[in-house]
């Protein structure tokens, strides 16, 4: 036969509760889970109506553990009651032992909504494809929330703080931009949140969006590989990506659902055939020609001849 003699796993347990040791509120639904790394959690539990949670099935070593709210009503936390993964305290697992009293206090967290329509406060044209980025104080991006039929969004399960936020169109119809009215994530509004908040009225009309279009060539103008799959990306004033295009089979290729403003543009292989490079034959996005946009108008003629990628 061929046979297995499995060893128990270990554990971890502990209590979750809202601040002050409260019981959680009803409307939260809390998962936790043992992560390995950033990105890799390897078990994960529902917390229980009473507070407790149990991960099982661990090999032996340093977990860290992480603490989500799905519904946003909580912040979200690592242990043990920080913020990032870096910062967590990694808890040390044995088989067929339980790591007991790891215990999390969860902090209410505040959210931010409002309604996005199209030109003179009309309704969207296509409401489900239009999302919202919000940015923390050092401009990271900390979630994406998908607006409702009705043009409505709510941004939950946020940390006390100051937010800004991006409106973007999936489908480029509108033009992207940045609370309140703004061309850049640094110009935008700020917009404080504490704890347990309901920041509401953030509203947005959103223009028609501008587009910069052209053609993508190999070197000396020939015809891109047929195994390319290149990307042309739009980049405002911050440097962050705003708008994307692929190329199609003749190299053509349009950035749809541009504000009015100055961009920056780059053209990426993701195969790797080709070296990346920023309009107009530039190596660099800080070096690159600035292209002049206005929401509803199409930029023509911007179009680039990547090298090939070089290899060793």
């Amino acid at each position: 036969g061929v046979d297995a003699n499995l060893e128990a796993g270990g554990s971890i347990s502990g209590t979750i509760s809202g601040t002050g040791g409260a019981a959680l509120d009803e409307s939260s639904n809390v998962v936790v889970r043992a992560l390995t790394g950033e990105e890799y959690w390897v078990e994960s539990a529902y917390v229980q109506p009473d507070g407790s949670y149990q991960l099982t099935g661990l090999d032996s070593g340093n977990y860290v553990v992480q603490v989500v709210d799905t519904q946003g009503y909580y912040v979200s936390e690592y242990f043990d009651d920080v913020s990032t993964y870096q910062s967590a305290t990694q808890v040390p697992v044995e088989e067929s032992e339980d790591t007991d009293g790891t215990d999390v206090q969860l902090a209410r967290a505040g959210s931010i909504s409002g309604t996005i329509t199209g030109p003179n406060g009309d309704p969207l044209a296509d409401s489900e494809d239009i999302y919202v980025r919000t940015y923390d104080a050092n401009g990271e991006r900390v979630s994406t929330s998908w607006v409702d039929e009705d043009g409505d969004y709510t941004v939950t399960g946020l940390a006390p703080g100051t937010y800004r936020l991006g409106f973007r169109d999936y489908e480029g119809i509108y033009a992207a931009e940045y609370y309140d009215d703004a061309e850049s994530l640094s110009a935008a509004t700020p917009i404080p949140v504490t704890s347990g908040a309901s920041i509401t009225g953030k509203n947005a009309e959103l223009a028609l969006g501008g587009a910069i279009s052209g053609r993508i060539t190999g070197p000396e103008g020939a015809s891109l590989s047929q195994g390319s799959d290149v990307r042309a990306v739009a980049y405002d004033a911050d440097g962050e990506e705003v708008g994307e295009g692929w190329a199609a089979n003749s190299g053509s290729y349009t950035i749809p659902g541009l504000g009015t403003g100055v961009f920056r543009i780059g053209f990426e292989d993701w195969n790797d055939l080709y070296a990346t490079e920023y309009y107009d034959n530039q190596a660099s996005l800080e070096l690159a020609n600035a292209v002049d946009v206005t929401a509803g108008e199409t930029r023509r003629g911007r179009g680039a001849g990547p090298a090939p990628a070089h290899t060793t």
